[in-house]
């Protein structure tokens, strides 16, 4: 019979692929996981994860009982959910500003998991600048924030910093996908998309490409970053972003991303909330689940980033 203890030792290792990541998400020794999972699949006759150099794969047999060790978590959560709107704690409502890339891409099936893991917490979720995110939270309108280019602030507090790299985010059958040229001056033609001259990044990039000896004049530029994206997606240009804000399109693979060699510009993006806020268990929820979700993001790119660099210049 599994054991509560084991059902979340399982479930992590599962969701990071190591023994190590689930250890510090957990605030356990890894040897006391690893024993314990050992133990089991000797107990069960089976393995549960097949071990690979970098990275723990669950087995078939690992598969049926992570998606039965699930179910039972949610049917937990949702028991203790209904157990405290009968004691009065219905869970209430998180006020979340997040930048727009956050808020259309990663936060997304983070909210949609909160739902139904945790059907008694409402989410408010804005969408604003980085400047916007950091009033709601100093005047208390906000519960969390997500936003890159975070400002500073005595009144909040950053619990969790995440970087991410600037890259040609461009649709999967597009010609750069599949030519053997590596310069972004030879597809120029295609349109290239930018943050407008409203986003932190704009500068940045613009003074980048132009030191790297392309005088370039964007095709389309925009405030909004679901605009950039969906140029790229659907419309064959080639969006100047992130790796963040289309971390869900890759996982799809209806997009692709190469570093820009010519660009070491790292984006933070900053989980925050009021440095005296109130806290309950709802907030202390959902900032668990972003910043769990954001530091997997940040630990794929490091280990599994892709390979391919674009250079920028003429």
């Amino acid at each position: 019979m599994l054991h509560s203890r084991l059902v979340r030792y399982l479930d992590m290792v599962a969701r990071t692929g190591s023994i190590r990541r689930a250890a510090e998400r957990l605030n356990i020794s890894a040897s006391s996981i690893n024993r314990q999972i050992l133990t089991y699949e000797e107990e069960l006759g089976a393995p549960i994860f097949e071990r690979l150099p970098k990275t723990l794969r669950l087995t078939a047999v690992g598969e049926v009982l992570i998606e039965h060790i699930r179910e039972t978590l949610k049917e937990h959560s949702k028991t203790l959910d209904r157990i405290e709107r009968l004691r009065g704690n219905h869970g209430g409502v998180v006020h979340i500003f997040a930048t727009d890339g956050l808020a259309n891409g990663v936060l997304l099936p983070i909210l949609a998991e909160i739902r139904e893991s945790h059907p008694s917490i409402s989410i408010d979720l804005t969408i604003a600048t980085p400047d916007i995110a950091l009033q709601k939270l100093v005047s208390g309108e906000a519960d969390i924030a997500v936003a890159q280019f975070l400002p500073e602030h005595p009144s909040i507090n950053v619990t969790a910093r995440f970087i991410s790299r600037v890259g040609a985010v461009f649709a999967s059958d597009h010609p750069i996908a599949h030519r053997s040229s590596e310069r972004l001056a030879d597809y120029v033609d295609h349109g290239i998309v930018l943050p407008d001259g409203s986003q932190r990044l704009h500068r940045p990039i613009t003074d980048l490409l132009a030191r790297a000896g392309l005088d370039l004049r964007p095709h389309h530029s925009s405030n909004s970053v679901s605009n950039l994206i969906e140029m790229a997606r659907h419309h064959g240009a080639i969006a100047v972003l992130p790796r963040i804000d289309v971390v869900e399109d890759l996982k799809r693979q209806t997009l692709m991303f190469a570093p820009l060699s010519a660009i070491t510009l790292p984006v933070e993006i900053s989980l925050a909330r009021h440095e005296k806020g109130i806290t309950n268990s709802a907030i202390n929820i959902l900032e668990i689940e972003i910043r769990n979700a954001l530091r997997d993001i940040e630990t794929d790119e490091k280990e599994h980033g892709p390979k391919r660099r674009i250079r920028v210049g003429i």
